[in-house]
């Protein structure tokens, strides 16, 4: 089992905390997460705004995720810290789903409005694949990531995936979080 790292804060300029942490046992989280997805049923989306080749966001909160208790447990652990970080004593996942993004997929500026912080978990990543970038007033940063990262932010806070312009694929979990 992976030794759980500590939580990095690192300021953009605009001065908003964004927690970056490492998914614990991210190794076999990745394999069986990818597993489960792949035996869910394919859902494109593709509206202005927003490319994906496959997601769940859609489906009903009773549909059956069997990826996320792979992930909860590679992830509890990061939000554990964060919350640590902040002073908080526990936290609390909303709502949950996955994007999978093939070449030209992307999602543009957004924020999740029903949540304190947003979290990411980069379940597969290479090295080519565009990193998130933030936009605070119209400044926009970019943040690095690599594939385990774990990556909690302020849900106001703009934020996009930029166009996938490899051919390498990217799968990424979203969750919405909120801190007690």
């Amino acid at each position: 089992m992976d030794k759980l790292q500590s939580v990095v804060v690192q300021d953009l300029s605009y001065q908003m905390p964004i927690f970056k942490g490492k998914a614990v046992g991210h190794a076999d989280a990745k394999v069986n997460i990818l597993k489960e997805i792949q035996d869910t049923p394919k859902y494109g989306i593709k509206y202005p705004g927003i490319q994906l080749t496959d997601c769940d966001w859609h489906l009903r909160d009773s549909y059956p995720r069997k990826y996320w208790p792979h992930a909860f447990e590679a992830i509890s652990p990061c939000m554990t810290k964060t919350g640590e970080e902040m002073d908080f004593d526990s936290w609390e996942i909303g709502a949950y789903w996955y994007q999978w993004y093939e070449q030209g997929d992307y999602h543009d500026w957004h924020i999740h409005g029903q949540s304190m912080f947003v979290g990411v978990y980069y379940v597969l990543l290479s090295i080519n694949s565009p990193c998130v970038s933030f936009n605070w007033r119209g400044k926009k940063e970019s943040f690095d990531v690599e594939e385990g990262d774990v990556v909690i932010f302020p849900s106001y806070l703009r934020h996009r995936a930029s166009v996938n312009n490899t051919s390498d694929t990217k799968v990424i979990l979203s969750f919405n979080i909120d801190y007690k």
